[in-house]
């Protein structure tokens, strides 16, 4: 368990593949990550997530995607929609 651990926190974007429901409803609108919501939405639900939440966007935003779900593109296309700070 602990190697698993170390594993993710130096993989980069390790946990982008593991957001929780709370990050993927705030930027996403269907279940298949394929619909990111409109951009004053997303700017919206920015604004209501916690700031663990922030955190992990911003760590995994600023890595490389990996696989998993939402898969590297979404996690992309999604990461490109933040609104600046």
């Amino acid at each position: 368990m602990r190697a698993l651990l170390v594993f993710l926190l130096t993989s980069g974007g390790a946990a982008a593949a593991e957001w929780p429901e709370s990050i993927t409803t705030a930027l996403f609108a269907d279940a298949d990550f394929t619909t990111l919501r409109p951009a004053e939405e997303i700017a919206q639900n920015w604004a209501l997530l916690t700031e663990e939440d922030r955190a992990t966007l911003r760590r995994d935003c600023a890595a490389e995607p990996v696989e998993g779900t939402p898969g590297p593109d979404a996690v992309a296309r999604a990461c490109e929609a933040l609104p600046a700070e």
